[in-house]
């Protein structure tokens, strides 16, 4: 009775476009991105941010943004590709954004970050970094 009672149609419709683009991103890693969403499910681009940040309290791109550099952190740790190579191919323009983009979220340089895995590798185990979103 108390849920239904608290049950709200706009709120379903709201949540429904939130899963739906956060599937999106999932199984289109390539082509994660807002606009093909938008132009694929014709959904406006306002209407999907205000929703995202309503019901997760951040923007639709913000969350985009994410998880691209969730994409590019495990390149960077599971390849042996050059930097240059996984910012291109995690969807970055350039390599200074990357490095602009991970001292904000992580707090040092890629590289500053690949040597403190590689210095901790004599003393600790990585058996496995998961950084997928659920």
């Amino acid at each position: 009775q108390l849920l239904n009672h608290t049950y709200c149609a706009k709120r379903e419709k709201e949540t429904k476009l939130v899963k739906e683009f956060y599937s999106f991103l999932k199984a289109n890693e390539d082509l994660s991105d807002i606009q093909t969403f938008c132009s694929l499910t014709k959904t406006n681009y306002t209407t999907l941010n205000r929703n995202f940040n309503k019901i997760l309290g951040i923007t639709a791109k913000k969350f985009e943004r994410l998880i691209k550099f969730r994409k590019a952190v495990k390149a960077l740790i599971n390849s042996p590709e050059r930097l240059t190579d996984v910012v291109v191919d995690s969807g970055y323009f350039d390599q200074s954004h990357f490095i602009k983009e991970f001292k904000h979220y992580m707090g040092m340089s890629p590289s500053e970050y690949l040597n403190l895995l590689q210095s901790t590798s004599g003393h600790a185990t990585i058996t496995q970094i998961d950084l997928s979103v659920i």
